[in-house]
Protein backbone atom coordinates (compact mmCIF):
# COMPACT_ATOMS: atom_id res chain seq x y z
CA UNK A 1 0.00 0.00 0.00
CA UNK A 2 1.41 3.38 -1.03
CA UNK A 3 1.40 6.17 1.50
CA UNK A 4 -1.18 8.88 0.90
CA UNK A 5 -0.41 12.41 1.99
CA UNK A 6 -2.74 14.98 3.55
CA UNK A 7 -3.30 18.60 2.60
CA UNK A 8 -0.98 19.91 5.32
CA UNK A 9 2.11 21.68 3.98
CA UNK A 10 4.17 22.00 7.15
CA UNK A 11 5.28 18.46 8.01
CA UNK A 12 7.59 18.94 11.01
CA UNK A 13 5.17 19.68 13.85
CA UNK A 14 5.76 16.98 16.50
CA UNK A 15 2.13 16.05 17.18
CA UNK A 16 -1.11 15.15 15.41
CA UNK A 17 -4.50 13.84 16.48
CA UNK A 18 -7.20 11.67 14.91
CA UNK A 19 -10.17 11.47 17.28
CA UNK A 20 -8.78 10.20 20.61
CA UNK A 21 -5.66 8.74 18.96
CA UNK A 22 -2.51 10.88 19.16
CA UNK A 23 0.63 10.67 17.05
CA UNK A 24 4.20 11.89 17.25
CA UNK A 25 4.13 13.10 13.63
CA UNK A 26 1.87 13.74 10.66
CA UNK A 27 3.15 10.73 8.71
CA UNK A 28 1.91 8.29 11.39
CA UNK A 29 -1.49 10.01 11.48
CA UNK A 30 -1.75 9.78 7.68
CA UNK A 31 -0.82 6.10 7.80
CA UNK A 32 -3.47 5.47 10.49
CA UNK A 33 -6.14 7.19 8.39
CA UNK A 34 -5.17 5.22 5.28
CA UNK A 35 -5.33 1.90 7.15
CA UNK A 36 -8.73 2.69 8.64
CA UNK A 37 -10.33 4.23 5.55
CA UNK A 38 -10.63 7.71 7.04
CA UNK A 39 -10.50 10.93 5.05
CA UNK A 40 -7.23 12.29 6.36
CA UNK A 41 -7.93 15.90 5.41
CA UNK A 42 -10.97 16.00 7.69
CA UNK A 43 -9.96 13.42 10.32
CA UNK A 44 -6.49 14.72 11.20
CA UNK A 45 -6.11 17.63 13.58
CA UNK A 46 -2.69 19.12 12.97
CA UNK A 47 -1.00 22.49 13.26
CA UNK A 48 0.84 24.81 15.57
CA UNK A 49 -2.06 25.34 17.90
CA UNK A 50 -1.58 25.52 21.67
CA UNK A 51 -5.03 24.14 22.37
CA UNK A 52 -4.41 21.14 20.09
CA UNK A 53 -1.02 20.54 21.70
CA UNK A 54 -2.64 20.63 25.15
CA UNK A 55 -5.32 18.12 24.05
CA UNK A 56 -2.69 15.79 22.57
CA UNK A 57 -0.63 15.93 25.76
CA UNK A 58 -3.70 15.28 27.92
CA UNK A 59 -4.77 12.26 25.86
CA UNK A 60 -1.21 10.90 25.96
CA UNK A 61 -1.06 11.47 29.72
CA UNK A 62 -4.12 9.24 30.23
CA UNK A 63 -2.99 6.56 27.79
CA UNK A 64 0.49 6.11 29.28
CA UNK A 65 -0.60 4.36 32.50
CA UNK A 66 -2.67 1.90 30.47
CA UNK A 67 0.32 1.01 28.30
CA UNK A 68 2.53 0.70 31.38
CA UNK A 69 0.04 -1.78 32.84
CA UNK A 70 0.00 -3.74 29.57
CA UNK A 71 3.81 -3.88 29.63
CA UNK A 72 3.74 -5.10 33.23
CA UNK A 73 1.25 -7.83 32.35
CA UNK A 74 3.34 -8.89 29.35
CA UNK A 75 6.47 -8.98 31.53
CA UNK A 76 4.64 -11.17 34.05
CA UNK A 77 3.51 -13.47 31.26
CA UNK A 78 7.10 -13.68 29.95
CA UNK A 79 8.28 -14.64 33.45
CA UNK A 80 5.66 -17.42 33.68
CA UNK A 81 6.59 -18.69 30.22
CA UNK A 82 10.29 -18.58 31.10
CA UNK A 83 9.62 -20.78 34.13
CA UNK A 84 7.58 -23.15 31.97
CA UNK A 85 10.43 -23.34 29.44
CA UNK A 86 12.91 -24.09 32.23
CA UNK A 87 10.62 -26.76 33.70
CA UNK A 88 10.07 -28.41 30.32
CA UNK A 89 13.80 -28.31 29.53
CA UNK A 90 14.57 -29.99 32.84
CA UNK A 91 11.86 -32.60 32.22
CA UNK A 92 13.23 -33.26 28.75
CA UNK A 93 16.66 -34.10 30.16
CA UNK A 94 15.26 -36.84 32.42
CA UNK A 95 12.23 -38.04 30.48
CA UNK A 96 11.24 -41.46 29.28
CA UNK A 97 12.02 -41.88 25.54
CA UNK A 98 8.31 -42.24 24.76
CA UNK A 99 7.61 -38.83 26.36
CA UNK A 100 10.37 -37.01 24.44
CA UNK A 101 8.26 -36.03 21.39
CA UNK A 102 5.42 -34.68 23.52
CA UNK A 103 7.79 -32.67 25.75
CA UNK A 104 9.65 -31.28 22.74
CA UNK A 105 6.34 -30.11 21.26
CA UNK A 106 5.34 -28.49 24.56
CA UNK A 107 8.75 -26.82 24.84
CA UNK A 108 8.53 -25.45 21.29
CA UNK A 109 5.03 -24.09 21.99
CA UNK A 110 6.22 -22.38 25.17
CA UNK A 111 9.21 -20.87 23.36
CA UNK A 112 6.94 -19.60 20.57
CA UNK A 113 4.52 -18.07 23.07
CA UNK A 114 7.42 -16.41 24.88
CA UNK A 115 8.81 -14.99 21.64
CA UNK A 116 5.38 -13.64 20.64
CA UNK A 117 4.80 -12.13 24.06
CA UNK A 118 8.22 -10.47 23.97
CA UNK A 119 7.52 -9.01 20.52
CA UNK A 120 4.16 -7.69 21.74
CA UNK A 121 5.94 -6.05 24.67
CA UNK A 122 8.34 -4.32 22.26
CA UNK A 123 5.42 -2.97 20.22
CA UNK A 124 3.75 -1.58 23.34
CA UNK A 125 7.08 -0.07 24.47
CA UNK A 126 7.32 1.75 21.12
CA UNK A 127 3.80 3.14 21.56
CA UNK A 128 4.61 4.22 25.12
CA UNK A 129 7.79 5.93 23.95
CA UNK A 130 5.77 7.94 21.41
CA UNK A 131 3.40 9.05 24.16
CA UNK A 132 6.36 9.92 26.40
CA UNK A 133 7.79 12.12 23.65
CA UNK A 134 4.42 13.82 23.19
CA UNK A 135 4.32 14.73 26.89
CA UNK A 136 7.96 15.74 27.15
CA UNK A 137 8.86 12.61 29.15
CA UNK A 138 6.75 13.64 32.14
CA UNK A 139 3.24 12.89 33.41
Amino acid sequence: MNHQYSRFKKKNIPYAKVGRRVFINLFNAETFCSKHGLDMDSAIEYGENTELKRKVEEIAKYQKPILREVIERLENRCAVLHEEIKRLSDSLENCHPLDRGFLEDQLNKAISKNDGTHEAKEIVWDLLEELERLTGWHD
